[in-house]
């Protein structure tokens, strides 16, 4: 080892904790002078095996850790959905929801056994494999002003298997944001081009309406939501609060 030598070590001694096809941990261990005995190498193979159960440990624990974050994102957006996935990324099962998801936003039919998708595969593949993947950002697929974001996080019970999260974000003008607002399906259209930013001119051009239709239908609107402005009704029906 002349390169070791020239720094002031005689003898070094790896230590390995874990060891898979992308990542090494280890521990190196350095000596001046004398070698590292067969003792030495006894004793530390010993230590090595506690050494590497707590680094086990503390890697069941990130999972654990990353497994309650996502469980928060759930929690904190009604419109979450969970895919399991195996250790060779296929599909084990999925939330009601979730299929049809991945479904609108251009991803493919997934069934029990099958294979991911390319697109969402290769994200999982390049994600690392060490911490919380979680911490590493989402996979991103649009559909209009909507938004998917998938996430990926370990699943504790089960060893190389992962959970991927899927969280929609919907844009302003997406008309599921409207759905369960108190009106008639033709004022969920123009309050849907309303939160949109168009005109009364506009709306009355996009949906074949006089523009004195449209105002009737913002006037109920108005009514329906308790607000008097097309701005408070824009808030009201986007779920932002109101000053």
């Amino acid at each position: 080892m002349p390169g070791l030598r020239r720094i002031g070590i005689d003898h070094a001694l790896a230590l390995p904790l874990f060891v898979d096809d992308r990542v090494l941990v280890s521990f190196v261990l350095n000596r001046k002078g004398r070698d590292f005995s067969d003792r030495d190498c006894e004793l530390l193979d010993v230590l090595r095996a506690h050494l590497a159960q707590l680094y086990a440990q503390a890697r069941a624990l990130d999972a654990a850790r990353a497994a309650a974050e996502a469980l928060n994102v759930i929690l904190e957006h009604g419109n979450a959905a969970m895919v399991r996935v195996d250790a060779q990324h296929a599909l084990s099962d999925a939330t009601p929801g979730a299929l049809a998801l991945l479904v609108r936003y251009g991803v493919g039919t997934l069934r029990a056994g099958g294979a991911l998708p390319p697109a969402i595969d290769r994200w999982l593949a390049s994600l690392p494999r060490e911490g919380s993947p979680s911490l590493h950002g989402a996979l991103s697929l649009t559909r209009g002003g909507d938004q998917l974001l998938v996430r990926a996080l370990p699943d504790p019970g089960r060893p190389g298997a992962t959970v991927l999260l899927l969280e929609e974000r919907l844009g302003p003008g997406s008309p599921a944001r409207f759905v369960t607002l108190p009106l008639t399906p033709r004022e969920r259209e123009v309050m849907r081009w309303l939160a949109a930013g168009k005109t009364d001119a506009q709306i009355a051009e996009i949906l074949a309406l006089s523009v004195r239709t449209v105002h009737k239908h913002l006037e109920r609107i108005y009514t329906k939501l308790g607000v008097e402005t097309r701005t408070a009704a824009v808030m009201r029906a986007l779920g932002w609060t109101l000053q």
